[in-house]
Parts: structure tokens; sequence; C-alpha cells
């Protein structure tokens, strides 16, 4: 008689139902978690460029917030400088209108609050931070209180407290952008011409007051060629200001694609293909 051993075929069994067990388990993983492996054990064949490219993807998006506040800093720039300008070009129609008219009414009070609009566009501060000051953020750029003191200075440089080093930020791997406009750069021509036309002012008798003689109006005149190379030179900094805001955005754009295109790249080797786990979870629910 043939003895019949019924040992192994339970061992069988109770091994495929281990399995079962098992692939249910990680299946379920996968379901709930939307990854194939919850340690790097499970991908180990695309472990080590797994983790190059979300270093990567972790240095592009750094760039790309880095980028964000630059841009954001480069359109305050903008709107100062924006702001220089549009005080000059007033202090020039004013004084343009005097020449014409002969009559200086009222310029003196003109000439006070040019001065105190492009003082106070100086003194800008963004985040508790002196925009015009270079690196010496925490130190007011422009330091004369009033017209008169500004008249008082033996060089209109003395107003002046920034220092010369501007910022550089790193944007992209291999390009780093200096940028930031100093209060000196951008507003002392400005500046001179306003005391010069104070020290005029104050030295003529009666001061620069209703109707003028040859004298006046000619001096008057003589300082238009001061605004108008004055304003070309802020004008220049707004346009290089607004060039670095085009490579910026340009920037970030590239930055923008390449962290989709890693974020892709991460998800296809960690990522689970949701519709096979789910049936590969029906499937081994039913074994």
């Amino acid at each position: 008689m043939t003895r019949v051993a019924s040992f192994s075929q339970n061992q069988a069994l109770l091994s495929s139902v281990l399995k079962s067990q098992t692939d249910l388990f990680k299946a379920q993983q996968q379901v709930n978690t939307g990854k194939k492996s919850q340690d790097y054990a499970g991908i180990a064949s695309d472990t080590s460029t797994l983790v190059s490219a979300k270093a990567l993807k972790a240095q592009t998006d750094s760039f790309i917030k880095t980028g964000t506040y630059l841009n954001q800093t480069l359109s305050t720039l903008d709107l100062q400088i924006g702001a220089f300008i549009d005080s000059s070009r007033s202090l020039r129609q004013s004084v343009l209108e005097v020449v014409a008219t002969g009559d200086a009414q009222g310029f003196q009070q003109t000439l006070e609050t040019s001065f105190e609009m492009l003082k106070s566009t100086l003194n800008t501060m963004v985040g508790g931070s002196y925009l015009f000051s270079g690196s010496r953020t925490t130190t007011k750029p422009f330091s004369a209180e009033t017209l008169d003191d500004l008249a008082a200075l033996g060089n209109v440089a003395d107003a002046f407290n920034n220092d010369q080093i501007k910022a550089t930020v790193r944007i992209a791997d291999t390009y780093e952008m200096q940028y930031g406009v100093l209060a000196d750069e951008v507003a002392q021509p400005l500046m001179e011409v306003i005391q010069r036309i104070k020290q005029f002012h104050d030295t003529t008798p009666g001061g620069l007051n209703g109707q003028l003689d040859d004298t006046e109006k000619a001096y008057l005149e003589s300082e238009l060629a001061a605004l108008d190379s004055a304003i070309q030179g802020i004008q220049q900094y707004q346009v290089a200001n607004g060039l670095r805001q085009k490579r910026v955005e340009e920037i970030g754009d590239l930055m923008s694609n390449r962290s989709a295109y890693l974020e892709d790249f991460v998800s296809n080797i960690e990522d689970v293909n949701m519709a096979e786990a789910i049936t590969r979870l029906q499937n081994d629910q039913s074994a």
C-alpha cells in the first residue's frame, strides 16, 4: 500500500497564502500612498538617479524662489526710479514756465516740494531695509533733512551715506546677477542742480520771487541743460533695471520648466500607476 503524505501540500498552501497576504499588503500600501515603495530598497536600481533628481529639483525650486523675490525687488526699484523721473520732470517744467513767463511767484515752494519728494524716495524702505543704501541697509542713504541743509553743504556728496556695494544673487546654476541702484549715482546730479538753484535764490536780493530780471532768467535757463542731463541719467538706470527684470523673468521661465520636468521624472520613478495598483489589489484580495 502506498502512503500519501499531506505535510508538503499543507506547507505549499500556507506559503501561497502568506505570499498573497504580502502582495495584498504591498498593494494596499501603494494604493494608500501612491508610491511604489516606502523605502529605497523597493526601487534599488533607480535609487541613485532618484536622489540626484530630487536634489536638482530642490536646487531649481530654490532658484525659482530667489528669482521671485528678486523680481519683486526690481519692480519696487522701477517704481521708485519712476518717481525720481516724475519729480525731476515736474521741477524742469516749473523752471521752464518761470523762464518763459518771467514770474517766479511760488517757485520757492515748488523747489521745496521737489526736494521733499526726492528725499522721501531716496529713503524708501522695503522690509525694514533702505532700498538705495547698497550694503548699508540699516543706514539712511540721504541725510539732508531740509532744503536749507542741502544748500549749506560744501559738497552735495556729503549728504549721501550709501556705500558702493551692490547686492549679488545667484538665480541659475551658472548665472549670478548684480542688482540694485545706489542713492548717490541716481540722485546726486539732480540734487546738485537743486542745491545751486537754492543757493542762487538765497544770495539774490529778494530771492527768486515775483518778476525776474534778465540775469535771473538767464541763470535758470542755464540750469535746464543740467536738469535734462540729470533726468537722462536717471532714465538710464531705469532702463538697466528693466533689462534685469526681463532677464530674471526669462530665467524664471526656464527654471519653472525644468522644475516641472524633474517633477515628472521623479514621479515616473517613485509613483505607482494607480490603475494598475488598484487592479493588483483586487486580484490579491480575490486570491
